[in-house]
């Protein structure tokens, strides 16, 4: 036994964070979640997501002419329309270009991000704390988050962003171990490039800056100091470098908009102080019954207590800066939670960027352990209780995964989800496509009705912004945006180049305002109609 398990000491500690990186998406199940259409939960966000990049793939390809599907931009003719900083839709559009339309390599491309992103943590843990095993445990910890496990793999760009953040915290703690420039300005860059895929993802840049300030007005007192900036003039130099990077963005991203007549995504604030005594209660509600565990489980958040106990008591001990930064990410996260309160009701992702916060107190506070507590963390049983709460944890992250990634299939009475019940089992029974199950694979059928993804069609009825026209394949309008309740809008969108038209529901086929429009139907797919609006145009008879 002894020989056939020599091998095992060899493998360093990044090895082993691998194999059990992999053994974590194994227990989520991503082999088989990787090969599927975006999932019901926040479908319209992962289409808006996706949408950019399909156009990307179909259509321009300059990174700085972000489309949509929906053509509401330009008086409803096109559909250009800025959000965030588009890179990763550019890139799998380019990539797409190659390969061809593949959301597999997209939910690919999330799960490897984090992959690094994860690493990256692993290994600025391990110079902080000089512990293989509570750097691994800490990374690890992260990746039981069950906001984290579905939106690695599903289009967003909020995991991405937060991933990024965990590489420039690497890069600055290189740049203090080689005291060379160029990691310091790298760091900056990743932590400004997240920001620009999701702004919250700032909250890191922000925090720094607050310490370089610090450190600039009491230069006196910082004097013969341990500095997070010694080098003052260059630091701000960076720092002026990665804001003008986020900012640029932003305001070309709004003169955009402003040029094509394209409202979405606006940047503004959901605060809790617009908020109706209805509307408060219901966030509250859903906040504290399902969505802090769509966080983390009891377990990881009584850990997280512990730690930044932890924390908390080795301020004194620990460099002011360290303190500092602290208190600066958990001020920032109450100022965010308070400028979108209405996000607790159910919009964990929007928390995902947040939870930096807690990286840095944890591993403040597993510092602190370190220094002064020693005996406590290399205690056996206390690894051993740390290893019970991942392997809990995974477990806890993977029933909810089994949930959010069950392809939009119903769930029976008899059906039992493992650690998860109650309120949370009846939340996700409501998670299913409703009208869009029928457009998941109807794109190669359109492609046999002679249809092209450069035509332009009607959809009816979809209520969000592109989740119809995306799934699809197709650019054109729906009744979000057009609401289609006339003749006059239809007459608008057939004048604007809409070819065919799809409805969802068959009583749209019986309105008296439709009649016009269903003259010559071609096909129908899973309950989808199909009508061909070409005659509309040209007077002809028929199709």
């Amino acid at each position: 036994m002894k020989i056939r398990m020599s091998w095992l000491p060899r493998l360093n500690a990044g090895w082993w964070f691998a194999i059990a990186f992999v053994l974590m998406c194994c227990a989520y199940e991503y082999g088989r979640v990787l090969h599927l259409r975006p999932q019901p939960h926040h479908l319209m966000r992962q289409c808006d997501c996706l949408g950019p990049a399909y156009n990307y793939f179909v259509g321009d390809p300059n990174l700085f002419h972000p489309w949509m599907c929906n053509l509401h931009a330009d008086k409803d003719t096109s559909g250009e329309s800025a959000g965030e900083f588009p890179l990763i839709y550019w890139l799998m559009g380019m990539l797409w270009r190659v390969i061809g339309h593949s959301e597999f390599a997209y939910r690919l491309f999330g799960l490897l991000l984090h992959f690094i992103g994860s690493f990256a943590l692993f290994r600025t843990a391990q110079r902080i704390l000089r512990s293989d095993f509570w750097s691994g445990w800490l990374s690890l910890l992260f990746f039981t988050s069950p906001a984290i496990v579905y939106f690695a793999v599903s289009f967003l760009p909020d995991v991405p962003a937060f991933d990024l953040a965990l590489i420039g915290w690497w890069c600055f703690t290189t740049y203090h171990l080689r005291h060379q420039r160029k990691w310091l300005f790298a760091a900056l860059f990743f932590m400004a490039l997240g920001a620009l895929l999701k702004i919250t993802a700032g909250m890191s840049l922000l925090a720094l800056l607050g310490v370089l300030c610090f450190e600039t007005l009491f230069k006196g007192r910082m004097r013969h100091r341990w500095l997070v900036f010694p080098q003052t003039a260059t630091a701000f130099a960076a720092f002026a470098g990665a804001i003008t990077m986020v900012l640029s963005w932003y305001v070309y991203a709004a003169k955009y908009n402003a040029v094509h007549n394209a409202p979405y995504t606006p940047n503004s604030l959901w605060p809790i102080w617009k908020m109706t005594a209805e509307e408060f209660d219901r966030a509250t509600t859903f906040g504290k019954e399902i969505l802090v565990f769509e966080l983390f489980g009891l377990p990881v958040w009584t850990t997280f207590i512990v730690l930044a106990s932890a924390c908390f008591i080795g301020f004194r001990k620990a460099p002011i800066q360290v303190a500092l930064l602290n208190g600066a990410l958990l001020f920032g996260t109450f100022l965010y939670l308070m400028g979108w309160f209405q996000a607790l009701n159910n919009h964990d992702y929007y928390f995902i960027n947040p939870m930096i916060m807690l990286v840095a107190i944890s591993v403040s506070g597993l510092w602190y352990l370190r220094q002064y507590q020693m005996d406590w963390l290399v205690n056996p049983w206390t690894k051993g209780i740390a290893l019970a709460v991942l392997i809990h944890s995974t477990m806890f992250a993977a029933s909810d995964a089994q949930l959010r990634f069950r392809n939009g299939k119903p769930l029976a009475e008899k059906d039992s989800i493992p650690l998860v019940g109650g309120q949370r089992l009846a939340y996700w029974k409501e998670s299913q496509y409703w009208l869009y199950g029928g457009l998941l694979d109807i794109e190669p059928y359109l492609r046999s009705l002679g249809i092209t993804h450069q035509d332009r069609v009607i959809i009816a009825p979809d209520r969000t912004w592109q989740n119809s026209l995306y799934l699809s394949g197709q650019r054109g309008w729906n009744d979000f945006t057009m609401h289609l309740k006339e003749p006059a809008q239809l007459d608008q969108c057939v004048a604007s180049g809409a070819l065919y038209l799809l409805l969802l529901e068959e009583e749209w086929t019986r309105r008296p305002h439709m009649q016009h429009y269903v003259q010559y139907p071609i096909g129908e797919h899973k309950g989808v109609r199909v009508y061909d609006l070409r005659p509309l145009r040209t007077g002809a008879e028929g199709p």
